[in-house]
């Protein structure tokens, strides 16, 4: 069951600019089809039924959050699974698989070439497949996406039902009126980023993307040219922050991690959420914030 409201938490991070920053807690949602997994696959899915499909099929790494949550959401709502494997079997599966496959997803290993070509050119092998890309990154995921901003409330989100769909929900007034001046997530495929931009593009909400993953500009060049998203003054994406590389984790985020998670007693992980809130508090101390302004960041999920 999709959890109908989620918290908004504050962040206490000291500044000297009176900048407040509270973080919308996309986790809550639900255990395992958490945060911005949850929107990535809302019109996927709504698409998968229309065309009659009965088989999600879908690819990733061993411990991938976007797996668990097409496992877990296709299960429920009555589709057989499939998922790529980049790289080899261990006997024993880990708590990310164990779940797909309790799930009943049909697990296949693929070797890194191979796992390459799939996801550059893969093409369903029946009619009854239905194919969402790694991460859900797709322009469906993104139109999901724009629910995010859509469904904020000072306390609470209001969440579909079983995939239910109502695209007519305003942008919440919070964002519309300038409560909040900011709006920050982190970024892998980019896909949760373009979809709050085109939701916050008639407010004066700046919208911030915090990469992951090393690269110049492949980032915004994807959201030009895969999500036709227009350059403008309103959204922007830091760089600097990726902390080595997807999946880094060097002590000095895995200290600031756990601190932060106690101090504040919120659930976050080194890859996305862990960065994000990093940045954040660095950009702080840059002065990088207007003052006496108002910081949402984007809990996308993915802690189990």
């Amino acid at each position: 069951m999709i959890s109908p409201t989620v918290t908004i938490k504050p962040i206490l991070l000291p500044n000297a600019l009176n900048v407040q920053v509270d973080m919308l807690m996309l986790n809550e949602l639900h255990p395992l089809i958490s945060g911005n997994k949850y929107f990535k696959l809302l019109y996927n899915i709504s698409q998968a039924q229309a065309q009659g499909a009965t088989t999600l099929v879908s690819m990733g790494g061993a411990y991938s959050n976007h797996l668990v949550a097409l496992a877990v959401a296709g299960y429920t709502q009555g589709f057989k699974t499939k998922a790529y494997i980049r790289g080899e079997k261990n006997e024993v599966l880990n708590s990310h698989l164990s779940i797909c496959a309790q799930h009943n997803m049909e697990l296949e290993y693929v070797s890194r070439t191979v796992y390459a070509t799939l996801r550059n050119n893969y093409t369903p092998q029946n009619p009854n497949e239905y194919w969402i890309p790694e991460g859900g990154g797709n322009a469906l995921g993104a139109v999901g996406c724009e629910h995010i901003p859509k469904f904020t409330l000072l306390n609470t989100i209001t969440a579909h039902y079983n995939f239910d769909i109502n695209s007519t929900t305003p942008t919440n007034e919070l964002f519309t009126n300038n409560y909040y001046n900011y709006c920050v997530c982190a970024c892998g495929t980019g896909t949760t980023l373009a979809g709050i931009i085109r939701a916050l593009q008639h407010t004066q909400v700046h919208t911030l993307g915090i990469q992951v993953l090393k690269g110049n500009n492949y980032l915004t060049n994807e959201l030009i040219q895969k999500y036709n998203i227009t350059p403008c003054a309103l959204w922007s994406i830091n760089e600097d922050f990726h902390c080595g590389g997807y999946a880094k984790t060097p002590t000095y985020l895995t200290e600031f991690v756990q601190q932060q998670s106690v101090v504040h007693n919120v659930a976050l992980e080194n890859i996305y959420t862990g960065k994000m809130l990093y940045a954040v508090h660095q950009l702080l101390h840059q002065n990088y914030f207007k003052p006496n302004s108002r910081i949402l960041l984007i809990q996308s999920g993915g802690v189990h």
